[in-house]
């Protein structure tokens, strides 16, 4: 495995990042410590990320720069995250025991939200914004890239317990799954967990990628920690390709990731969501980390056709919808709350609090 930056980076912040269509090839050049999975070229000392030509930007792995005009939101996402790359270092990575599951929806009805495209609904592993359209295959109208910046909370369990158990949360960007119809995601984020052992608390937080229904991957060389900023980008190349660029935005450290969908699964482009969940782990959902509070900002999501819309609350021009998680008593666990302009809040309430 090609690996030019060797300075290793002990507490970073990074964002997830896919290139276009045209990238996967030139970052799938070079291959990762994992079959099928690859990555990029180190650029040369020097590199000037936010004025290199789209040649540049796809040889090193950097997502494709936006129309400025014809999307200035993704634009502007754009020029925050890839202005921070100064640094790239060659992904290891290592298959985790955890997935990351399309909506599981609970049934309660759906209920009308503030404008005349939400709604809110019900799950007992999604928390967080989800926009749908009705797209059947990838195509012109399907999503395929999306921005995103978040924050590492801190992992614990709920106050005042010691289980002996771990505790799981993540939060995430990704693309389809919301739909009944869509069996995979593609997602990207971190993973925040605890686990309590003779009254002591032991956190495990990492960085990770996934294309359901295979398990997750962790970056090993990448660590965050809570209080880390992350930020991200998702792009779709195609209904059976994705890449993941993730960026620390304190340290300049960024990577990049080229992955195929698992055999049999296509991927349409019908929903994106900014997501805290509660994952799988062995195939057995797991009890939510006391996360206590997070939030996501510059939620922007692109389609092939290259319209682009705001991903939060704000979203007046695409169906959403605003999910809480829920116990499996039925009472709410997780839920998002709008904090202006492209920003949602993520909060843990109830048992799990």
């Amino acid at each position: 495995m090609q690996q030019s930056c060797r300075n290793l980076f002990t507490h970073a912040i990074f964002v997830g990042c896919l290139l276009a269509a045209s990238d996967a090839a030139s970052a799938s050049q070079v291959t990762t410590n994992i079959e099928g999975i690859g990555t990029a070229e180190a650029p040369p000392a020097g590199f000037d990320a936010l004025h290199a030509n789209a040649a540049d930007l796809k040889r090193y792995g950097l997502p494709a720069r936006p129309d400025a005009l014809r999307s200035p939101a993704a634009y502007g996402a754009w020029v925050h995250i890839v202005g921070s790359a100064r640094h790239f270092m060659a992904p290891i990575l290592r298959q985790r025991e955890t997935r990351h599951l399309p909506l599981n929806r609970v049934n309660k009805a759906v209920v009308p939200g503030a404008n005349r495209n939400s709604s809110f609904v019900y799950s007992t592993n999604w928390s967080g914004i989800a926009d749908a359209g009705n797209v059947a295959s990838f195509g012109s109208n399907s999503i395929y890239v999306l921005y995103g910046e978040w924050v590492v909370p801190i992992a614990q369990q709920a106050l005042g317990t010691c289980s002996g158990g771990t505790d799981y949360s993540a939060i995430w960007m990704g693309i389809d799954g919301y739909n009944t119809n869509n069996t995979d995601v593609f997602q990207g984020g971190t993973e925040a967990d605890a686990t309590c052992s003779g009254g002591y608390t032991r956190p495990d937080y990492y960085i990770w990628f996934e294309w359901y229904p295979n398990y997750s991957y962790e970056i090993t060389n990448l660590p965050v920690g809570a209080g880390d900023d992350v930020a991200g980008v998702l792009v779709a190349n195609s209904s059976t390709s994705g890449s993941f660029y993730v960026i620390s935005e304190t340290t300049g450290v960024y990577t990049t990731v080229v992955l195929s969908a698992p055999a049999g699964t296509y991927l349409a482009g019908t929903s994106a969501e900014w997501i805290v969940e509660l994952p799988s782990v062995n195939n057995v959902e797991g009890t939510l980390t006391n996360y206590t509070a997070d939030f996501m900002t510059n939620t922007v999501a692109v389609m092939k056709n290259g319209t682009a819309f705001d991903g939060g609350f704000s979203n007046a021009a695409f169906p959403l919808y605003a999910i809480t998680m829920v116990d499996k008593n039925r009472n709410p666990i997780s839920e998002p709350l709008a904090i202006g302009g492209s920003g949602t809040s993520y909060e843990v309430e109830g048992s799990a609090r």
